[in-house]
């Protein structure tokens, strides 16, 4: 019987890459060229790259003016081509580097009617033009990478519909029912049960409480002063669901306001503060009065704050005739100045504005209070340097440290010991990354240095930087810090070590702000849950690990509360165990337990972790670039990729993760589904019963094209009796259809 076909379920891949090619072009006679003494150019040979001729062309005026990069004459392929190029003059005596002439980080166009890319020789070429020019010869060398990109359709690609994330749907799961509850607190005449691990997960004064060296970190019941029932609950069913209350109200927003400060918890305060705004844009300036009364100069509230006397500001009259107002005046001064230089600062800026042209203009303002300003350093200990450089020897790799907290922002360090990239694989590179998530909205200003080698050397390199940390700019550093050879040589110490220290200092946010004809909005940070569970699993063994499994050799760290409700097949072996200790009369506590799994890679375990906890799985790629690492009898990449798929769908199906992470693996085998591994994903397909992915294989094995490809490989000869029978049928039933 045919299998059933898989309709209207189509999807397309696009994928990109670069060719890059390389044309050394000698100028003989430099000299007399330059002897001409007017305007010309002169052109090389024609190179091809990614199908593609090119040619570089020199142009003097009377000395080496411009290079360009240009399609050769004869190509008359007529499409767009996007391609990026940079230049560099050699020293033909190899004393000094080659002079580089353009980043090569720019991508142009080429066109028929706009063929050339044209980059001018620095200045400083003709105060060492001597150095450069070696027997009347200038050597110049190009390097072009052209962006190579190909869509092409992959047919029936989502078999089979995922469930949405649930991550905090399962949260709320667990507080609802108080399973596996280990800590209690009393509020008011409430008791209320929680884990201690989610609680520490999204606050990091309950981390401090729960697994610092604090002694609370072993009592289970706690009596709460400073909050009263309903807010506490409220609180708490935001850290298990990352959403605030669907219906605050003023009072409400106002005491959740003071339990966010309590705890730490950033997203609740800022949705908070936006809901107490949205209070006073329909309430009017009396609400603002009152919002500045409650806040009465909190540290945390700067935003909302300056919105709220912004606001007063701009209804002056309205505010000195309440009440409100009186009482600020008396009780909060400081803030009253706030509005007093506001109005000052909007009277003047309203007298220049009535000076200048009538001609509309956006207005813009920020706030940095010098008041807040944090300070830290990190040291970053790179033992084993050599193995480091042998292991990372290609530009643009680097390693990672440690996470560290500055300002209750997380950062690392990034070093690149080969260089940043391939324009500047001569000298180190060191950054320094925001890891926390940060607001849209939101700017953070660091000024700082960089040392690589010891405090104590005379030849460490210090560097300073200074960068506006954001959303979309998160990372900033020395690019050229030192030469590789100098590290190498002067700062890597005799143990074969090298110290690399960041010492930085920032103030507190900046809040850019944009008037506009309507009141301005705040912006609630996204639910960040998933990312707080990925940094639990990655920190699992420094908070409340309590399960280790050991794969092939390699110990991964996980937590039994979440897996009991993520992932409880991975659990049965642990069950089993304590149910065994609990009939000998032993206890069921084991601090950590550790299980030995066979049958699946390190890598597909380490990825059904990181989906257990986030709900997604890693990129493909990365799973195959760290399967394949060190293995020089890797198959191809397509091959490999298939492969993991594979691997992923079987670990699916043997812990029961069918709701999610199954459909996903599927539609991924479908992406990637090669004809060397159509056959395998066959077998796949039919031994754990998924209709709709074998449908889909005996579709993609039956078309044009591929079948001749697939009946060669070794896959095909080692199918089963039954799955060649259902091969076969299909084959037989879509030769009827078209006939």
């Amino acid at each position: 019987m045919a299998a059933a076909a898989v309709a209207a379920k189509t999807a397309s891949s696009h994928r990109a890459s670069f060719a890059q090619g390389t044309h050394q072009f000698d100028i003989v006679g430099y000299g007399a060229l330059k002897a001409l003494g007017r305007s010309h150019s002169i052109t090389s040979g024609t190179f091809r790259v990614a199908g593609r001729d090119w040619a570089v062309v020199c142009h003097l005026d009377p000395a080496l003016a411009y290079v360009s990069l240009e399609l050769a004459a004869g190509d008359n392929s007529g499409a767009a081509v996007t391609a990026m190029a940079s230049f560099a003059i050699d020293d033909p005596t190899g004393g000094s580097k080659p002079m580089q002439i353009g980043d090569g980080d720019e991508a142009t166009v080429f066109t028929p009617s706009s063929r050339a890319l044209k980059v001018p020789v620095p200045d400083s070429f003709r105060k060492r033009e001597a150095r450069y020019v070696s027997d009347d010869r200038l050597r110049i060398r190009c390097t072009v990478r052209v962006l190579e990109e190909e869509s092409r359709p992959t047919g029936y690609c989502f078999v089979a519909a995922p469930a949405p994330p649930d991550i905090t749907g399962w949260l709320a799961t667990l507080l609802e029912s108080g399973r596996r509850a280990d800590v209690t607190f009393a509020v008011e005449a409430s008791r209320f049960d929680a884990h201690k691990l989610v609680l520490a997960l999204r606050s990091p004064v309950f981390r401090a409480k729960f697994f610092g060296d604090s002694r609370d970190s072993s009592q289970e019941w706690f009596r709460v002063y400073d909050i009263g029932a309903p807010v506490f609950e409220a609180m708490l069913r935001f850290i298990y669901t990352d959403e605030p209350p669907p219906d605050m109200t003023t009072a409400m927003a106002h005491d959740l306001l003071v339990a966010a400060d309590l705890y730490d918890l950033e997203r609740l305060r800022v949705a908070c503060e936006k809901s107490l705004w949205e209070s006073v844009q329909t309430d009017g300036v009396s609400a603002a009065l009152s919002v500045l009364l409650r806040l009465n100069g909190r540290q945390s509230c700067h935003q909302l704050e300056d919105l709220c006397v912004g606001y007063i500001a701009g209804a002056w009259d309205a505010a000195t005739a309440t009440e409100e107002y009186r009482e600020l005046k008396a009780s909060c001064p400081a803030v009253l100045n706030d509005i007093l230089e506001k109005l000052v600062v909007e009277a003047k800026a309203s007298a220049s504005s009535s000076e200048k042209s009538s001609s509309s203009s956006e207005k813009s303002s920020s706030t940095y209070r010098a008041s807040d300003v944090w300070r830290g350093t990190h040291q970053f200990s790179i033992l084993g340097y050599s193995g480091v450089r042998r292991m990372h020897g290609m530009a643009g790799e680097f390693i990672r440290s440690g996470t560290f907290e500055v300002g209750g922002y997380e950062w690392q360090i990034l070093y690149y010991p080969s260089g940043y990239d391939e324009y500047s694989d001569d000298d180190v590179a060191v950054y320094l990354q925001l890891v926390t998530p940060i607001d849209p909205d939101l700017v953070v200003e660091v000024a700082g240095r960089f040392m690589v080698g010891s405090p104590n050397d005379v030849n460490a390199m210090v560097e300073r930087f200074g960068h506006e940390f954001s959303y979309d700019y998160p990372v900033s550093g020395i690019r050229e810090l030192a030469t590789v050879d100098d590290v190498r040589s002067n700062l890597v110490g005799p143990d074969d070590s090298l110290t690399v220290e960041c010492l930085f200092e920032f103030g507190n946010r900046i809040v850019a702000t944009t008037a506009a004809a309507g009141p301005r909005e705040m912006a609630v940070p996204p639910p960040n849950t998933s990312w707080h569970l990925e940094r639990l699993l990655e920190a699992a063994i420094e908070v409340g690990s309590d399960v280790t499994f050991v794969v092939d050799g390699e110990s991964f760290h996980a937590h039994s509360l979440v897996l009991s409700a993520r992932a409880p097949a991975l659990l049965k072996e642990r069950e089993a165990e304590e149910e065994v200790k609990k009939k000998a009369g032993g206890t069921s506590k084991e601090e950590v337990v550790v299980l030995r799994v066979e049958g699946i890679t390190a890598v597909a375990f380490k990825a059904l972790l990181h989906f257990v906890y986030t709900d997604e799985l890693p990129p493909l790629d990365d799973l195959v670039r760290a399967a394949t690492a060190g293995d020089s009898s890797v198959p191809s990449s397509e091959t490999s990729r298939t492969r993991m798929a594979r691997d992923l769908l079987a670990a699916a199906e043997r812990y029961q993760l069918v709701e999610r992470m199954r459909p996903l693996c599927e539609n991924l085998l479908c992406e990637v589904i090669t004809p060397e591994d159509a056959a395998a994903t066959l077998e796949l397909a039919r031994r754990h019963g998924r209709q709709e992915l074998k449908a889909f294989c005996l579709d993609y094995m039956s078309s044009p094209g591929v079948l001749t490809a697939v009946v060669a490989t070794d896959g095909y000869k080692e199918l089963s009796a039954e799955a060649l029978r259902d091969m076969l049928n299909h084959i037989a039933s879509a030769a009827a259809s078209s006939s």
